[in-house]
């Protein structure tokens, strides 16, 4: 059976009123501008990760005989300039709009915050995926150069700790900022359900 009487938690907590969400139309703007802003750092990573790339997989190519080493340096070139297109594939111009209701302004936020998300789906295969991979031929030219010349493996391990740090901190920070735009999405949820 049904308790609705005062004292059962989930009535009580039902019959709560809402939090009045104040979105002005400036304010959606303002997110608007944020949003756009993170988006582009976004871009700008993309193609900073594909130049340090192309940078690393040519010095890997020109500095290694193993032609299989040299094949894993053209992959990740070419993963990586083709992630460049991946990336910002299915991305619409975002620009504030001037005269727009605050309902298309609240649809627009949410494309743009889907769009986001979109983004970060792609980012980590398309981005962090070929910078993954020339590191780590790097280590093994690096590997290889240390003992053709008889030093011990040993001078390799700071940028070998150093890596491993960054491909452990890399999937926190990247689920903090996707955290972030789901909440972004769920506030605008509730904006739209409380109409």
């Amino acid at each position: 059976m049904l308790d609705n009487s005062p004292a059962n938690p989930k009535t009580l907590w039902q019959s709560q009123k809402n939090e009045a969400t104040s979105m002005t139309l400036e304010l959606l703007r303002q997110r608007v501008r944020d949003l756009n802003a993170r988006r582009r750092r976004e871009m700008l990573t993309t193609v900073l990760a594909a130049a340090i790339v192309l940078v690393l997989s040519a010095w890997g190519i020109l500095r290694t005989h193993s032609v299989s080493l040299q094949i894993i340096f053209v992959l990740s070139s070419a993963w990586a300039l083709a992630g460049l297109y991946f990336v910002k594939r299915g991305l619409r111009n975002a620009e504030v709009l001037d005269n727009a209701t605050l309902q298309t302004s609240l649809e627009f936020y949410r494309l743009q915050i889907q769009q986001n998300l979109a983004i970060f789906k792609r980012f980590v295969p398309w981005t962090y995926g070929p910078v993954i991979l020339a590191v780590l031929a790097l280590v093994a030219v690096l590997a290889g150069m240390t003992q053709d010349q008889n030093q011990p493996l040993s001078r390799i391990a700071p940028f070998c700790i150093l890596f491993v740090l960054w491909l452990i901190a890399l999937p926190a920070v990247r689920s903090r900022r996707r955290r972030e735009l789901h909440k972004e999405l769920d506030l605008l949820n509730s904006l739209e359900s409380a109409k």
